[in-house]
């Protein structure tokens, strides 16, 4: 038991070395091959293990013992309300197991830097899947626009199209008139006798005047159609250039977030480490 109570006059040198080295509370005991017989550890960091306690089959300490090799444990918040690792150390004296000792180490540092990776992970999968949607429908917005100039280079075509038959038809209405007027002429010269179709010739002048005239309102609306087509043609090109750029944002976000997402990866590379 000599090696055992060395152990016991150097610990309070080694518990401070320990602290110092890691950074983190640490709880220390030693232990002979059934009980504690030393036990170390810090207001905010304490097991609750006390010299006399005997060691429990189902502890670090016990399974060190028995199987005569290290042991290594993470232990999470549910036992004590701290994560911890304990490093359990067997004590060999001529070959023979004659006790422990067991170093237990919060890892409240590892757990706080695992919590901020997985939340920025959570957050970079929420930014990731609503880059993605935005992407998405700037992509219909971007069709929509592009479908909505086709419409209207369509629609121009045909009001062009309605604009030759307008002339065409102010061109027939032109021609009666001047059919009219010379019936109208003709009615003249031959006196008492072309009254009649003096009155007809003045009555297809007439209508010849109303159809003019409403061609020309014809013309005008189809004008302000053509007008209102241009218009949507130009609000068009700017959904389809707006949607684009919308698109190129999304996936320079949707870099980013990978970006970040790699980082989260080595965030939690670290907090292994550490523990």
């Amino acid at each position: 038991m000599d090696k055992i109570h060395e152990l016991i006059k150097v610990a309070p040198d080694f518990y401070r070395f320990l602290t110092t080295i890691q950074g983190e509370e640490i709880f220390m005991t030693i232990s002979d091959k059934q009980n504690f017989i030393y036990a170390k550890w810090m207001p905010n960091f304490d097991l609750g293990i006390r010299s006399g306690d005997i060691i429990k089959e189902n502890s670090g300490a016990y399974a060190a013992l028995t199987k005569k090799v290290p042991i290594r444990r993470e232990m999470d918040r549910s036992i004590f309300g701290v994560p911890y690792i304990v490093y359990c150390q067997p004590i060999l004296e001529k070959e023979q197991v004659i006790g422990t000792i067991n170093i237990a180490i919060k890892t409240s540092k590892k757990d706080i830097l695992m919590e901020s990776a997985n939340d920025l992970n959570h957050f970079s999968n929420e930014v990731f899947a609503a880059m993605q949607g935005i992407a998405a429908q700037a992509n219909i917005l971007d069709q929509v626009g592009e479908d909505m100039m086709c419409e209207a280079t369509a629609a121009k075509q045909q009001l062009e199209t309605a604009s030759d038959l307008i002339k065409g038809i102010k061109k027939i209405a032109d021609q009666i008139n001047l059919l009219g007027l010379n019936a109208a002429i003709e009615a003249a010269r031959v006196g008492e006798n072309g009254k009649g179709f003096m009155v007809v010739a003045e009555e297809i002048r007439k209508l010849s005047g109303e159809s003019k005239g409403f061609v020309d309102k014809i013309g005008q609306f189809l004008l302000n159609i053509e007008q209102t087509s241009a218009v949507i043609k130009k609000k068009s090109q700017l959904i389809h250039d707006a949607a684009k750029e919308q698109s190129k944002m999304s996936e320079e976000t949707v870099k980013t977030v990978e970006t970040l997402t790699t980082m989260v990866g080595k965030l939690r590379d670290v907090a292994e480490k550490i523990g």
